[in-house]
């Protein structure tokens, strides 16, 4: 045996002793795992052990450690695999589950480099064998492995002279490569640290889960890769490996209570999992595992009846014609032996209806545009390939091949080009050199996009995936083409070693040939005439229409002011009606009161409005995806690169992804972000809606929500505080340019044309937009089922709890009445006192001041005052450093200047001249005759219109919301858009204000009459 393993026995040995807790070992019964649920991760030489000895238990797959445990804990499964190293943290942390004493596998674990020449291999060779010598290596790994909380941080001591070296790890896997308080640690991260202060270069992590570290690796994104990666003979295959520098064991944990049903009981054999390979992988009684095929789908939008007597057009061995024949045994079935004679047997009326896969439908719309179908697949079946029963050999390397080319994401790009444009795919070609032999595969050449014939050419999905396989493995391949009934003929009868045409896995077909591991599932779609698909469609009761996008391409849709919507019907539906809206709380009760067909939503919206509003339906047919990010002012790069590093740091550590889908998910239950900097690095605007959940929303009166989240740390990180600034969402990038403020965020999609005017940060999500409709829209009345009601106190009872005592949302109320009556007085203080001046202005007899004060009433009365108060706001005092709420107060003041003065000026003419004149007469001067003569019968003559003026001053002040000022109307969109409530909110503050202004008359009124005014 290899020195390497007696210089590590007695480490191996000493872990056992410490964590075993029995005095004699315990084994497995193996059979007692079949039909159990096993935790695997990903990418884990567990996963194939379980494959090959357990082939009658469900394996499921998780992307970490820690995922495994949770689904143990919480019955999601009956067993995971636990290193030996990470018992004792388990047991710590996990007291209800225990473990088998005997490891199922035992393995070596090595650092992993690529396959092209590097010296780095060979000098962490030399570096290891120095470290295991020395003692220091035997002690660190004990280090890690009896109390890591002891062990101190790994620092890299070299000055980096010799270069950067990129490695691949997972971050949560204790003890051997995890974070704490923030630094990566572990027993890996210590040696790896070593290795490189030895050798003088920097490290830069490549924060990875275990199945995506070694596809870094043979993807040359990292120089090497290390996490307790065990050797296998198919990992040589693709990686280079170090000499081994530990053994592990790898242990089957359960919870306690049932550990004893999983052992074995008097004179029974050891685990048979352990032998003389170290993998601990056997080969004997090897069963192939079989994916078992996805039930059918229930047939719901279809009306079965409908199909008596019709006759279906089915592809000959296809497995439609077994489904046809169960479960319409009405129809006449009629079987062809290409889609192309199913077509034109549809067009020839040779049949009544037949059927394509989703991904044929594209094509088959395109060339006959006077047929359609049922929008819901009649079934769903898991696609593969299949082998001969006597190439195993295939089909294990196709499986491998398949789970490396799906992680590495280019399975799905793969299908995808495919099924939505076949013919700008290149032709597949093969690769390799042929040295491994040549593999004989039957497929059809008249199934686009799947395998097809094209110049001469076998080309499509499946000849692309298989020629990327012999590719892998150096084959060359010859075809047979035949009709789609002999594919599985051809196979059983050892003409071919794989089949390739879209097979669906069935148990009859299991009996003949093996299948590879499922590449993707496939739904097949009833295709009818045109002007007969509705005939075949259930109707009555709850049953509504299928739908997607093109069917509202002329309807009536709510977007909201700002966003993307507008550039998404130019482009894809022109003659759409627009309904613009404020808020998304606004799209849904417009939706709700069938003030629009449609409404446009975001993915990570539908959620919070899903739990609302029940009574709502998702177009699953996407209309645009696209990154979502920060919006900064052009050209100010300071705050934007420190939030892309920002980003970038939490996307390493993983944790970028859960703060989004957390929200996403629980926007409820998340905790409210904490604004925890200092403010030494100096003060940021940030400008957001607050009224759009989950993205930026008010919850106890807090702000909240992922936007929010991510604000929050950065501002925590880099020690600034904050200054919440919410504006709708059609005036942030505004208010972004005119620098209002400093950094705009609440779900931003990022545009070319949005990028013209502002700078964004990276990416930290996608987001898809779809079309959302009512349940009920398309049905009869008699066919809407009509909710449930209740009575109409307990219905105010229940609005008053949801929109006014939850979470203190009276508050919201109180402020905003606070800041719509500040608003209020003062602007009428400022516009009484500057509307005297410019009617003195007006009354004088220097022509210069007349004329300035003509221009002045005629330019502000014949502005709108919505506009007048976004040009004071985002461009005539933008750049002065005042609140929102003084420039409510001057335009507010200003406007109403320009009326006081007129109403100032009409009821002084309103005095005859004559007592002007009598006055002077007296003795008065004119100062004098004005102020004790003219000045109180004009204001008898003023009250009762500047009693009007006032009343329509604080009603106008309900728009100031527009520019960031969270008055009453505000207060109640903010309530709105948690409730989703339209009638009580708007209720309560139109009642409101209504006191408002009658309390405001009241008071003039008063005044009035100490003025003698009746």
């Amino acid at each position: 045996m290899k020195l390497y393993f007696w210089l590590l026995f007695p480490v191996f040995w000493a872990a056992s002793v410490v964590v075993a807790a029995a005095d004699t070992d315990t084994e497995i019964n193996l059979s007692a795992l079949e039909g159990k649920r096993i935790a695997v991760l990903s990418g884990s030489i567990q996963e194939k052990y379980c494959a090959e000895e357990l082939p009658k238990s469900k394996i499921l797959v998780y992307n970490t450690k820690s995922d495994q445990l949770v689904a143990l804990v919480n019955n999601k499964c009956d067993t995971t695999f636990v290193d030996d190293d990470e018992i004792v943290h388990v047991l710590k942390e996990f007291p209800n589950l225990d473990y088998c004493r005997k490891p199922a596998t035992v393995t070596d674990i090595a650092v992993a480099f690529p396959k092209k020449p590097s010296n780095y291999r060979e000098q962490f060779n030399e570096f290891l064998k120095e470290f295991r010598q020395s003692g220091e290596l035997d002690k660190m790994l004990k280090g890690w492995s009896e109390n890591d909380d002891a062990m101190p941080t790994p620092q890299v001591t070299g000055n980096g002279n010799a270069g950067t070296i990129r490695f691949a790890v997972t971050g949560d896997v204790v003890p051997f490569a995890y974070y704490r308080n923030g630094k990566l640690v572990g027993s890996d991260i210590d040696l790896l640290y070593r290795f490189a202060s030895k050798y003088n270069y920097r490290l830069e992590p490549f924060i990875a889960n275990f199945s995506g570290i070694l596809a870094a690796l043979g993807s040359n994104r990292v120089d090497l890769a290390a996490c307790c990666i065990s050797i296998t003979e198919e990992r040589k295959k693709i990686v280079n490996f170090s000499d081994p520098y530990r053994i592990l064991g790898n242990y089957l944990f359960f919870r306690k209570n049932e550990l004893a049903s999983y052992l074995k009981t008097g004179a029974e054999t050891g685990v048979e999992s352990v032998n003389k390979n170290k993998t601990g992988i056997t080969k004997e009684n090897q069963q192939p595992t079989t994916a078992q095929p996805v039930k059918h789908a229930a047939v719901t939008e279809l009306n079965p009846s409908a199909l008596d007597g019709k006759r279906l057009g089915v592809k000959g061995g296809n497995i439609m014609e077994k489904f046809c024949a169960e479960n319409f045994p009405k129809s006449k079935i009629v079987v062809y032996n290409t889609k192309a004679d199913q077509m034109l047997a549809l067009v020839t009326n040779k049949c009544d209806v037949t059927f394509f896969e989703d991904d044929e439908i594209a094509g088959v719309l395109k060339k006959l545009p006077q047929f359609d179908y049922i929008r819901k697949p009649l079934i769903e079946t898991d696609i593969a390939f299949a082998f001969s029963k006597k190439q195993s050999k295939y089909r294990e390397q196709f499986n491998e091949f398949l789970k490396e080319f799906r992680q590495s994401g280019e399975l799905d790009i793969m299908i995808k080009g495919w099924g939505e444009d076949h013919d700008a795919m290149p032709t597949p070609q093969i690769t390799g050199n042929g040295s491994a032999g040549t593999i004989r595969f039957a497929a059809t050449d008249d199934m686009v996009p799947t395998t097809f014939n094209r110049n001469g050419k076998l080309v499509g999905c499946d000849i692309d995936l298989l020629y990327r396989f012999a590719s892998k493995y150096n084959y060359d391949v010859e075809p047979f083409v035949t009709n789609f009934a002999g594919l599985i003929t051809a196979l059983g009868s050892n003409r071919v070693d794989i089949a390739c045409c879209c097979l669906s896995i069935t148990e009859e077909r299991s009996k003949v040939v093996d299948f590879s591991d499922p590449y993707r599932v496939v739904g097949d779609y009833i295709f009818v005439r045109k002007n007969e698909l509705a005939s075949y469609i259930k109707t009555g009761g709850k049953q509504q229409p299928v739908f997607h996008a093109d069917d509202f391409a002329e309807k009536r849709i709510g977007i909201l002011i700002g966003s993307v919507y507008d550039n998404i019907l130019d482009r894809s539906y022109p003659k759409a009606v627009r309904i613009y809206l404020e808020s998304r709380a606004d799209q849904l009760l417009s939706l709700e009161h069938g003030q629009c067909d449609a409404i446009m939503y975001s993915d990570d919206t539908i959620s919070a409005a899903k739990k609302e509003h029940s009574n709502i339906t998702v177009i699953p047919e996407p209309l645009l995806e696209e990154p979502i990010g920060f919006a900064f002012p052009k050209g100010q790069s300071k705050h934007r690169e420190q939030f892309d590093e920002f980003l970038k740091e939490l996307d390493t550590k993983r944790e970028l992804q859960a703060i989004y889908e957390g929200w996403n998910q629980q926007f409820d239950t998340m905790p409210t972000p904490d604004f925890g900097g200092d403010g030494s690095a100096g003060t940021l605007r940030f400008g957001t809606t607050t009224t759009d959940m989950p993205p930026s929303f008010v919850r106890n009166g807090k702000v909240a929500g992922y936007d929010i989240d991510l604000m929050a740390r950065f501002a925590t990180k880099y020690n600034y505080k904050v200054e919440i600034v919410r504006i709708p969402f059609g005036g942030l990038l505004a208010a972004l340019g005119s620098g209002k403020i400093d950094i705009a965020g609440s779900s931003i999609m990022i545009t070319p044309e949005r990028q013209k005017k502002v700078d964004f940060s990276i990416p930290y999500a996608m987001k898809k937009i779809y079309f959302i409709i009512r349940s009920d829209y398309g049905l009869t009345p008699e066919q809407v089922q009509a909710a449930p009601s209740i009575g109409w106190r307990q219905s105010i009872v229940e609005s008053f709890k949801d929109n006014l005592l939850a979470e203190n949302r009276y508050m919201l109320l109180v402020n905003g009445f606070k800041v719509t009556v500040w608003i209020s007085l003062w602007s009428i203080v400022l516009g009484t006192l500057l509307g005297a001046v410019i009617c003195y202005m007006e009354m004088h007899r220097n022509l210069l001041l007349r004329r300035f004060a003509d221009i002045y009433v005629s330019l502000v009365r014949g502005i709108p005052m919505l506009v007048f108060l976004m040009l004071m706001f985002y461009v005539i005092l933008a750049k002065l450093p005042v609140s929102a709420v003084t420039v409510a107060v001057i335009s507010f003041g200003i406007n109403f200047s320009a009326y006081v003065s007129q109403m100032f000026k009409t009821s002084v003419e309103s005095i005859p001249v004559g007592q002007t004149e009598a006055g002077i007469a007296m003795g008065f001067s004119r100062l004098q005759t004005f102020w004790y003569i003219v000045l109180p019968q004009a204001i008898k003559q003023v009250l009762p219109v500047y009693n009007g003026e006032v009343i329509s001053l604080i009603k106008m002040t309900s728009i100031v919301g527009y520019i960031a000022v969270e008055d009453l109307t505000k207060a109640s969109d903010i309530i709105r858009s948690r409730t989703f409530d339209a009638f009580f909110p708007l209720i309560l503050i139109a009642i409101i204000y209504f006191i408002l202004a009658w309390i405001a008359a009241r008071l003039l009124e008063k005044v009035a009459l100490l003025w003698g005014v009746k």
